[in-house]
């Protein structure tokens, strides 16, 4: 699993910690990559890192950044039961988009 975020400046590391409970983001890693963009005129850092040893149908917290830059807030996901798809957990997929100025016209 990955996560992704943008930044406007860059930072020294590109790390995640994650846990098990939002006060114990006991895993780490500082192994992340970054790239730059453009959008308009506007440049930002987007920046990935992976979390590795996840469990299927378990409840994780995580926070972005590093000690430098500051962290972010505390964020949380549920991974995938192992049998995701199946009729116990149905596997469900939705697509939400913002209309821009661009797509808004085509619609």
């Amino acid at each position: 699993m990955a996560v992704m975020w943008t930044t406007l400046n860059t930072t020294a590391t590109h790390s995640v910690k994650y846990g098990l409970s939002a006060s114990n983001l006991n895993n780490s890693n500082t192994d992340g990559t970054t790239s730059t963009y453009t959008h308009f005129s506007w440049v930002g850092h987007f920046h990935t890192v992976k979390m590795t040893g996840l469990l299927p149908g378990t409840q994780y917290f995580y926070s972005v950044g590093d000690e430098s830059g500051g962290w972010s807030k505390v964020f949380s996901f549920r991974t995938l039961y192992s049998d995701a798809g199946s009729d116990a957990h149905p596997l469900r997929v939705a697509s939400v988009c913002a209309p821009t100025p661009t797509t808004a016209r085509a619609m």
